[in-house]
């Protein structure tokens, strides 16, 4: 039997998520519910699979430093192929008036993301 020349790379298995945020409506009035839609990748090289949790919060500039509340946390189970995008929506009542950037926040045992949405103005 002959020697093989092939290389064969071993890596470690990973999950890696990014995300990208949608809403709708971005104009809302006090009382009435806003929709997150969520696209979330995984650029890792195994599945990301379980329990995501998703912290939706509110935040001045679209920064983790001008987050000044929570709005909602909603646990999802999920799927996402390696090299895959998978959807979230996530809906909460809009209850304050004013404006800000919803700020998501999601774990998947240690791989995290986050996204932010456009300004959300609530009349």
């Amino acid at each position: 039997m002959a020697a093989s020349a092939a290389t064969v790379n071993v890596a470690a298995p990973v999950i890696t998520l990014s995300a990208s945020a949608a809403v709708h409506p971005t104009a809302v009035q006090s009382g009435k519910f806003v929709s997150v839609i969520l696209t979330i990748a995984n650029s890792g090289n195994i599945a990301a699979a379980g329990n995501i949790s998703a912290v939706v919060a509110s935040s001045s500039d679209g920064t983790a430093s001008g987050i000044t509340g929570t709005l909602t946390m909603v646990t999802h189970s999920v799927r996402i192929a390696a090299g895959g995008h998978g959807h979230l929506s996530i809906k909460f009542k809009a209850t304050t008036a004013g404006s800000f950037f919803p700020y998501i926040m999601l774990t998947l045992g240690t791989a995290t993301a986050t996204a932010v949405g456009p300004m959300v103005t609530v009349s």
